[in-house]
């Protein structure tokens, strides 16, 4: 048991090796978190992986890259434009920090019965949420779902997979970062409006 304990971990290892190096000159991000979420999935035995981004000051969610297993339903296409305010106890959670691990769905505190039910509704029987930052700011959130049975994710394989959302939150601030970086170079900051060097790029 120890020696399947110990490939495991340089299993999950390499592959935060792998995922870590897709990022440092990906030059499509959404390819770059499919893929890292499509290796920590099928690692982590989850039926679902997929990124929540927020918008708007985090006014609304979208599910922006999902990996599903074999024979498991997409859901992408109905979590899309959510306000994160239906979801207060899960929102709590996130700006508290928290890792979210809810080994069996049907056991949801009382205070959680709205993000519960959307649970049971997707078929989810067990539920990995891990907040993901880009610096200091709050950006979205990565979930593994599990929709066969109940099972907890061991708190060594929680930890490893905390580090693939630093990855993709790090990731994340680099895309901001170089969106600004454009910006600044074709937008006049004072009034906004497009400058010489986008007029002479586009001619």
């Amino acid at each position: 048991r120890s020696e399947e304990a110990l490939i495991h971990r340089i299993d999950f290892e390499k592959t935060i090796a792998s995922i870590s190096s897709r990022f440092v000159a990906f030059t499509d991000f959404n390819e770059a978190v499919f893929k890292s979420l499509a290796d920590a999935g099928r690692l982590s035995e989850a039926g679902r992986a997929y990124l929540f981004q927020f918008r708007d000051n985090s006014t609304f969610m979208d599910n922006t890259n999902e990996w599903y297993a074999e024979g498991v339903a997409p859901e992408i296409q109905h979590l899309q434009n959510l306000p994160s305010a239906m979801f207060p106890w899960l929102m709590a959670n996130l700006r508290a920090g928290n890792v979210i691990h809810i080994a069996d769905v049907s056991q949801m505190p009382a205070e959680a019965a709205v993000e519960k039910l959307e649970f049971e509704k997707r078929g989810i029987k067990a539920i990995l949420i891990l907040p993901v930052h880009a610096g200091r700011e709050l950006v979205g959130f990565v979930g593994f779902d599990s929709v066969v049975a109940p099972d907890p994710w061991q708190e060594e394989d929680i930890g490893l997979l905390h580090i693939i959302a630093e990855i993709i939150g790090n990731a994340i601030a680099r895309k901001h970062s170089e969106a600004l970086v454009t910006y600044m170079a074709y937008y006049d900051t004072l009034t906004t409006l497009p400058n010489r060097n986008l007029f002479q790029d586009r001619l």
